[in-house]
Parts: C-alpha cells; structure tokens; sequence
C-alpha cells in the first residue's frame, strides 16, 4: 500500500488477529477474509494476469469487461457512462444484445478510489445467465469485500495491497470453472501464509473504523483544496457512492509533471501521475495523518500562489 509522504503502517496500532480468522489452512483463512463461501475454491498463483487469462478462457461462452479493467485477449468491452446507474444499463443492454458467461468489474478504481457497487453489477450479469469476477486488488486494504453478502461469483486479489514480503495473487470463488486454472504452479506455503497473516492484522483493526477514518482525511483534503484557486477533485462518474485509498486531482494552469516535481523536490510529498490522464494520484492508508493532508494542501497552495 503506497502512503502519502511514504509513512510506514507501524504508525498506527496494530491489535492481535481476529482469533476466527486465524484457525484453518492459508487459503481457508484467505476465503475468509474476501468473505466466501464453505464450498469456494482458492486459486494462488505468482501473477494475477495469468491467473485472470486461464480462468477467462476456461468460461463456457463470451467474457464482458467493464471498461477500467486491464482487460482480456478476445473479451467485449462495454464504456462506463457518467453515472453508476446509466452503467449499469449500459451492461444489461450489451448483455440483452448479445449473452455472455462472465462479466468481469474492477471494484475501485486505481486512479480516482471510486467503489463500484459490486451487488448491483453481480444483479445485472445473473438476470442474463452470466456470472461476475470483481477485481478487489485495490479496495482489499481499504474496505471489506464479501462474495457472500455481494452475491458475486468470483474475486480476485493480491498481496500488493496488503503489505506482505511476498506477491500471491489469489482468485477465490465457484469450484466448477476453476479446475483448469487450479492445476497450474502455486506460490509456496510460507509465502500464503505470510499474506494471510496480513490480511487478518488488517481485520483486526476493524474495516469501518479505517473507512471512516479515510472519508475525514479525503473530507479534509476536500476542505482544504477548496480554498486553493485551480483545484478540481477528478472523479469517473457524477454520483459515486464511495472512495477508498486515493484521492485525484488536477491543478489547472500546471502539468502533472510540474506538480509532482514541486510537491516531492519542494516539499517531500509523494504523489503519483496517474497516465494517460495526467490526473494526480495520492493515496491514503493506514499511516496518513492529518499534518499529511494539511502539508499537502500548503504545497498545492504554494504552487498557486
């Protein structure tokens, strides 16, 4: 997980793993913690574009991407509009114009942190006999993911987000369309059990307590910018419901170039630029601070003046 001015997550208090979470097997452990069902096959492997490929070829008919995915060989890609509930129309209409087996969303957002309502996208694809894999690699650290109560078929996610030493990437869902992909190399048993290890540490500290925790910090940032002349907050869609671990902006009058190269050589903030877009990236964990967000918004406003 990137942090803004880089703070290490031993800032904040770390509290003992849930004792729920840590009895059973790595992958039972890992299925839990995306919230899957008892009878939910684990897949592991080293990287999740294979791992999203094999699976992605294995479904019985077409495979539908939600533009914002990386997308699949030979997949149809259907183009978000300006609001959720115009996507998701936009989703059944391609279903009804042409079936599919697979739909395949990303939760949030990498760029913007806007978190797609994955309940209502996984409603749309079963009324046209499809089934749903909800990329969560970036919402994972952020907020809590549940297969069960979302009624999603599959999820995918990896370590990246949650501070392990070691890069597992994990699909967790039905058992029927993942035997071709179970067959291939996994990463090792220590590996799994070291990202498992932190995902219940991240449980431990309660998913509604950090959501709420980052809404005041992005609040906050929003307060701030908008005392700041040529700020905009850049967002994908005009009625997003939710934002997790990170914030975008543009700072009109300036390149990204020139606001990334102020911020980190002026004032030692680290942000991201975002491409092709040219947005400003800057996430948000468990280590931001108040005085972050506060440094961020004086090195914007001196950029400004």
């Amino acid at each position: 997980m990137s942090l803004l001015l880089e703070r290490a997550p031993s800032r904040a208090p770390v509290r003992p793993a849930a004792p729920a979470m840590e009895r059973g097997s790595a992958p039972d452990r890992l299925r839990r913690f995306v919230g899957g069902r008892s009878d939910d096959a684990v897949v592991l492997s080293r990287t999740s574009a294979d791992l999203m490929r094999l699976f992605a070829a294995g479904a019985p008919a077409d495979v539908v991407v939600l533009a914002g995915h990386p997308g699949l060989p030979g997949a149809r890609i259907v183009e978000p509009a300006a609001t959720i509930d115009g996507t998701v129309a936009a989703l059944e209409a391609e279903l009804v114009a042409r079936p599919a087996a697979l739909v395949v969303i990303t939760a949030s957002s990498d760029v913007t942190g806007e978190v797609l309502p994955a309940g209502r996208f996984a409603s749309a694809a079963h009324r046209h006999g499809a089934r749903i894999v909800v990329d969560a690699e970036h919402l994972v650290a952020h907020r809590a993911v549940s297969i069960a109560s979302w009624g999603i078929d599959y999820v995918l996610f990896s370590s990246r987000e949650l501070d392990a030493l070691f890069d597992v990437h994990v699909l967790v869902g039905r058992g029927d369309w993942l035997a071709p992909v179970a067959a291939r190399s996994e990463p090792g048993g220590v590996a799994v059990g070291a990202v498992a290890a932190s995902a219940e540490a991240l449980v431990s500290l309660g998913f509604e307590e950090l959501g709420y925790r980052e809404q005041a910090l992005h609040q906050r940032l929003d307060r701030g910018f908008a005392a700041v002349p040529g700020v905009r907050r850049m967002q994908n869609f005009d009625d997003p419901l939710d934002r997790a671990g990170v914030y975008a902006f543009i700072v009109d009058g300036h390149s990204a170039v020139e606001v990334v190269e102020h911020l980190s050589v002026r004032h030692g903030v680290g942000v991201c630029r975002a491409q092709p877009s040219g947005v400003i990236r800057v996430s948000t964990g468990l280590g931001t601070t108040v005085d972050d967000v506060d440094r961020l918004v004086f090195a914007v406003r001196a950029l400004t003046s």
